[in-house]
């Protein structure tokens, strides 16, 4: 048939033309794709002659359900045809043929190649790095969840011993003194318990403050070095030698102290808090084995 010659017109009687419009198959859509790939010169005529057609027929046409059957048919064959040159997309609609966007000749192929190539390299990528990050974040969780152990640092009468924490807070810990901290120490926060005495030289941390409770004292610092004395039926004492610490009951944190340098608290007789001067060279001598005493009585 002579399409080539067809006006708007004689493509609205058409009938083959009509029945592509109304209820395109998958050989109809090759056919009129490849005419039109053919005759570009009569698109526009053909996009006319398409809508006056739809136009007409909008609002009376319905299929019949022979034609319903043959029309899904054919969609679920379509996948097998072949006969397109350039691609092996079957267009599914009148629509997906006129208003195919025009390509320009010999890039199309080479260039959606390259796109897709281009397209999988940065997808690949991006699962690579996701699954990374999701075994990350379930390891970090898994170490999150499991239980924490208790360490136990403790020194017998007579000895000393130095002890590195994972932040790189150093502890000199006295003798007849204990030290107690979790496997969970510098994650969520940093906080030991100590009973005796100790020396410490706190890693500086301002997101993570650096916390020893005793039996009736809290002593928080950020980074500094300070002693406490915290030995069972003696008065507890916080003595700051550098930096800045708080110093609170543990059970009544509406009431503390900030030492400076050079400052001690001390719990009397009652637990109250008393804030005192000290001698920070005469303070900590212990930790270099000396043994300070002052306006104390030698038994002859």
């Amino acid at each position: 048939m002579e399409y080539n010659r067809y006006k708007t017109e004689d493509f609205v009687l058409d009938p083959d033309f009509r029945k592509w419009v109304m209820t395109s198959t998958a050989e109809s859509n090759v056919f009129w794709e490849n005419w039109i790939q053919h005759n570009p010169d009569k698109l526009d005529t053909v996009k006319e002659a398409r809508d006056i057609v739809l136009s007409m027929s909008k609002v009376s046409y319905q299929p019949s359900t022979n034609l319903e059957d043959e029309i899904w048919a054919s969609v679920k064959n379509g996948a097998a045809l072949q006969e397109q040159k350039k691609t092996n997309v079957i267009p599914l609609s009148p629509a997906s043929v006129l208003d195919k966007p025009k390509e320009e000749d010999g890039i199309s192929a080479w260039r959606y190649l390259k796109i897709a190539a281009a397209a999988c390299i940065v997808l690949a990528g991006s699962i690579f790095f996701y699954t990374n990050y999701l075994e990350n974040q379930k390891a970090e969780l898994a170490e999150l969840k499991a239980p924490e152990e208790t360490i136990i640092k403790s020194n017998p009468k007579g000895q000393k011993s130095t002890i590195m924490l994972s932040d790189g807070t150093k502890v000199i810990l006295n003798s007849e003194s204990e030290l107690t901290y979790t496997t969970g120490y510098g994650k969520k926060d940093r906080k030991v318990t100590l009973s005796g005495e100790a020396f410490f030289e706190v890693a500086e941390n301002p997101d993570k403050p650096f916390t020893v409770q005793t039996n009736h004292l809290n002593t928080t610092a950020l980074g500094t070095s300070f002693n406490v004395l915290a030995y069972e039926n003696e008065f507890e004492e916080v003595s700051l030698l550098s930096g800045k610490v708080r110093v609170e009951k543990n059970r009544d944190n509406k009431h503390h102290e900030i030492l400076t340098p050079g400052e001690m608290i001390q719990l009397d007789r009652e637990v109250n808090m008393v804030k005192k001067a000290f001698d920070p060279e005469h303070k900590a001598m212990w930790r270099n084995g000396i043994l300070y005493l002052k306006d104390t009585p030698f038994d002859v």
